[in-house]
């Protein structure tokens, strides 16, 4: 799970976030655990808001969301 919700946060923030990426990306590579990823998605879903848009900042939510889901 962790692999999956890494790899989509990461191809997210370089779609998305061409400004920010660089941060955002070091910190979602240097998470260890899903755990350590989770509080950095309401970050993630505003910075894709102001970014791109509503419709990006949802389908950013919901892939998390499914990625999570047990």
């Amino acid at each position: 799970m962790k692999a999956a919700l890494t790899a989509f946060m990461s191809d997210a923030i370089r779609q998305h976030l061409s400004d920010d990426a660089d941060e955002y990306l070091y910190q979602v590579r240097r998470a260890a655990s899903v755990g350590e990823l989770i509080p950095m998605l309401n970050p993630l879903i505003d910075a894709v808001l102001e970014a791109a848009g509503p419709g990006a900042a949802a389908e950013f939510a919901d892939g998390a969301a499914e990625i999570l889901e047990p």
